[in-house]
C-alpha cells in the first residue's frame, strides 16, 4: 500500500469516527436530558470536540437529525417496517425487545423535541407499512373505518404503547410484546370475521 493510499484510508477512518462520535453524543443527550434543546453547542461539549467540527460535519440541524434517526433505525434494526400481517405480528416481539434494550434512548425520543421531530418525519413511512399490512382485513371497511383501524395498529406497534405498558402498567420486560401481540391478533380476528360477514351479505344481495 502506498503512503498516499494509506493516508487516504486513515483520513476516511478518522472522518467516520468523528461523524459517529457526534451522532453518539446527540443520542446520549436525548437519552439523558430529553427536556433540553439539542444544539450543536451541547453536542460539541458532550463529544469533546470543537463546535466548528460539529458544524463542518452537520451544517444544518436537519442533516444532523436525519443521521441520528438512521442510527436509531440501525440500533432497532427497523430500516423497513413490516408490510404484511404475518411480518407485523412476527416483528412485535423483536421490536419491543429492542425497545427494552434501549429503554432510556426510546423514552428520550418520546419526550424530547428532537425525538418528536424525527418521529414525525418518519410517520408517513411507518403509516404506509401499517396500511399495506392491513389491506386484506380492511377492504370491506369504509374509508373512515379503515383510517381508524390503521391508526389503532399504528399506536399498538409503537414506542408509546411500549412505554405505557412497561412504565405505567408496570409490565416486566418482554410482557409488553405479549400484550401487544395478543391485542393485534384479537383485532385481526374480529376484522376477518367482519369481512366474512360482509362478503356473505353481499353475495346474498346479489343472488
Amino acid at each position: 500500500m502506498s503512503t498516499r493510499t494509506y493516508n487516504n484510508t486513515l483520513r476516511l477512518k478518522q472522518t467516520e469516527l468523528t461523524r459517529q462520535t457526534i451522532i453518539e453524543a446527540a443520542l446520549s443527550l436525548i437519552a439523558e436530558s430529553p427536556r433540553d434543546e439539542l444544539s450543536h453547542e451541547q453536542i460539541a461539549r458532550r463529544a469533546g470536540i470543537g463546535l466548528r467540527t460539529v458544524y463542518r460535519y452537520f451544517p444544518e440541524r436537519n442533516q444532523l437529525l436525519t443521521e441520528v434517526w438512521l442510527e436509531v433505525d440501525r440500533r432497532l434494526q427497523l430500516s423497513q417496517y413490516p408490510d404484511t400481517e404475518e411480518k407485523m405480528l412476527a416483528a412485535v416481539n423483536y421490536v419491543f425487545n429492542h425497545f427494552d434494550q434501549n429503554a432510556d434512548l426510546i423514552r428520550g425520543l418520546l419526550e424530547s423535541d428532537a425525538g418528536r421531530e424525527m418521529r414525525e418525519r418518519d410517520n408517513p413511512r411507518r403509516r404506509k407499512g401499517v396500511e399495506r399490512a392491513l389491506e386484506g382485513v380492511t377492504v370491506h371497511l369504509s374509508e373512515e373505518e379503515r383510517l381508524r383501524v390503521v391508526g389503532i395498529f399504528q399506536v399498538l406497534f409503537g414506542a408509546r404503547a411500549w412505554e405505557t405498558l412497561r412504565y405505567r402498567s408496570h409490565l416486566a420486560p418482554g410482557e409488553s410484546a405479549k400484550a401487544i401481540e395478543w391485542a393485534m391478533k384479537t383485532l385481526l380476528a374480529a376484522l376477518r370475521q367482519q369481512s366474512t360477514k360482509a362478503t356473505r351479505g353481499k353475495t346474498k344481495r346479489n343472488s
